[in-house]
């Protein structure tokens, strides 16, 4: 029984050898056609763009606003290329952005819409020093609602050490159009005589 036991285990050590030189067989057809591609694509490229982060991220809320469509950081950036001018000569041409890569999980695709809106303006968050007295929170939401700011968010924190006895920080989130607009509001605040810090 002993030596059909190292019959039937020689036999299957050269199965799992004939099934491990497929796979190197594989492994080696695999390296060979992607390096092909490589080199056939090769000629294709005229120049690649180097493109930051920040602008894809930008890019990926666009494509989902206004294009209806999902994609992850490295699938929006030829589109996030040609928007920001990184590709050359495109200016009034009709240009074809491929755009793929729709494997983004949710929660980082809701931080890159919240990152995207904020770095292109669409929304702020404004800290202001007050005094601490009725209608405070009225008039900054008066001088906002005034230049079309949609207020989103109010936090109203008393104790701070670096506050007037009776002063108080507001910080306060608001929907805006873009950064001029959040300049307009400042500004309109700065001119009611509110300190924004």
């Amino acid at each position: 029984t002993k030596s059909v036991n190292i019959l039937g285990r020689s036999r299957e050590i050269e199965e799992l050898e004939k099934e491990l030189k497929k796979i190197e067989k594989q492994i080696e057809d695999k390296k060979k056609e992607q390096e092909d591609y490589a080199a056939s694509i090769g000629d294709l490229i005229e120049e690649t763009a180097k493109l930051e982060r920040e602008l894809q991220e930008i890019e990926i809320v666009y494509a989902t606003e206004k294009q209806k469509m999902v994609a992850e950081g490295a699938g929006a950036v030829s589109l996030a290329a040609v928007m920001f001018g990184k590709i050359p000569d495109t200016e009034g041409k009709k240009v074809c952005c491929l755009i793929s890569g729709g494997n983004i999980d949710v929660t980082i695709l809701s931080r890159v819409i919240n990152r995207g809106l904020l770095m292109s303006g669409r929304c702020s968050t404004l800290t202001i020093e007050l005094m601490d007295k009725p209608g405070q929170l009225v008039e900054v939401s008066s001088v906002i609602a005034e230049c079309g700011g949609n207020v989103t968010g109010v936090l109203h924190e008393r104790s701070n050490e670096g506050s007037d006895i009776n002063g108080c920080y507001l910080r306060i989130s608001v929907e805006t159009k873009n950064a001029e607009h959040i300049r307009q509001i400042k500004s309109n605040l700065k001119e009611k005589g509110f300190k924004l810090i």
